[in-house]
């Protein structure tokens, strides 16, 4: 594949936009010139044009030009995917998709739409946009779906991680650039690629008292800490995402006519303690010899193996099932002395601390997760969808830059 020539496009949509200000026939006629071959299908300069501006009304960062031209590439590698293995979307799938992106923003699809067209953009481009997405992620559900398994207990832990641990506060910053104009919208990319990902809570702080538009601005962007379970959950499932000093991707407001970006400056302790265990899962390795060396250079061997309970399963099978005890249960029903120990780890962490049969068996024992009331009540179905979707997200990734290996690509002078 040809290396796209940035500064070759940039020209292009500068060209683009002169000739739609002249309005000349000629010009007309030269939107629709194609400006890359994706194998049998072209680029036009015209949809070029529309996703440039797409790209900069929702604040996407780096380059708009050639993020709307990789953009459209990749479109055209899945649309001929999709139509190789004939999926054909209805109208309705396709006013879903625009439903649920709109839905990302906070806004209705006819409010997201009403806010593209006074920058300009056509419907019809975000609805090629979402259509061509939909259709390769059917593709991705055909071929992947089955290597995807959520289990109840992935559907449990998806929750309490959405809900946000109620004896949490996240102290953070943000920064909110106008991206209403083109002139706006280049100066927050220019602005947020300085900035970079993690940098100082001072350089954070000074960006938003010279470029924020938000209330909190003079202030340095500072916003007062909260309590995770007061959190919208949108924000509160992208601060859980960062850690301290680390700032977030653009989030688009305003109907696409503003962008923020927010920085976690601190997670505290709140004052009111989480919920208690409502059961523990953990699994117990029974090793001859008790504290002598041999058993606890097998234990320090073990440690080495695995990463989770599931990995003990396997050693079990090499040295006798019956050593290998795993259960959940309350922890009222759990021997006192493994209960206290558990109550020292995190999932996944190991104790040798504890013995049996007067000293002669080591325990090695390991926490595997604890189970929490389920905060009030939940779409447990919408939540399973969710995480399929994700773990579909990267493999869909991968699947699109193998196809678009095999594809003859060529950016047009």
């Amino acid at each position: 594949m040809r290396r796209i020539r940035t500064g070759a496009v940039i020209g292009l949509i500068r060209g683009v936009a002169l000739g739609a200000l002249l309005g000349t026939a000629t010009f007309a006629q030269g939107l629709f010139e194609p400006v890359a071959r994706v194998g049998d299908r072209v680029v036009t300069a015209y949809e070029l044009q529309q996703r440039t501006r797409f790209v900069e009304v929702i604040g996407q960062p780096g380059d708009p030009a050639e993020l709307a031209l990789e953009g459209l590439i990749d479109d055209r590698v899945r649309q001929e995917a999709a139509e190789e293995a004939g999926i054909d979307l209805t109208d309705e799938q396709v006013m879903e998709g625009m439903a649920e992106f709109a839905g990302r923003a906070g806004l209705s699809t006819d409010e997201f739409v009403a806010g593209l067209a006074q920058n300009g953009v056509d419907a019809a481009t975000f609805r090629d946009f979402v259509a061509a997405g939909l259709g390769f992620r059917e593709i991705v559900r055909q071929r992947l779906l089955r290597e995807v398994e959520v289990d109840e207990r992935d559907v449990d832990r998806e929750i309490r991680r959405l809900a946000g641990d109620p004896g949490l506060r996240y102290a953070f910053s943000r920064v909110v650039y106008r991206v209403d104009t083109p002139q706006f919208a280049a100066q927050a990319r220019s602005r947020i690629d300085a900035l970079g990902s993690s940098p100082s809570l001072a350089a954070f702080a000074a960006e938003a008292r010279q470029f924020s538009v938000a209330p909190e601005g003079p202030a340095g962007g500072l916003i007062d800490a909260m309590d995770a379970a007061d959190l919208p959950g949108p924000l509160r499932q992208l601060l859980s995402g960062l850690a301290p000093g680390e700032v977030s991707a653009p989030v688009p407001l305003a109907e696409g006519r503003a962008v923020a970006i927010f920085q976690l400056r601190e997670v505290r302790e709140a004052p009111r303690p989480a919920p208690a265990p409502t059961a523990i899962d953990y699994a117990a390795f029974y090793i001859p010899g008790g504290r002598t060396p041999q058993a606890l250079a097998e234990a320090a061997a073990i440690r080495a193996r695995v990463d989770t309970c599931d990995d003990l399963y396997p050693i079990a099978r090499e040295v006798g099932q019956d050593r290998l005890d795993r259960g959940t249960l309350p922890p009222s029903q759990i021997p006192a002395d493994i209960a206290q120990e558990l109550a020292l780890l995190d999932a996944g962490e190991a104790s040798t601390v504890l013995t049996r049969a007067g000293g002669q068996t080591l325990i090695f024992l390991m926490l595997c997760d604890r189970e929490y009331p389920l905060p009030g009540e939940a779409d447990r179905e919408a939540i399973r969808a969710a995480l399929q979707n994700r773990a579909l997200d990267a493999r869909a990734d991968a699947l699109l830059q193998t196809l678009r290996a095999e594809t003859r690509i060529e950016i047009l002078p």
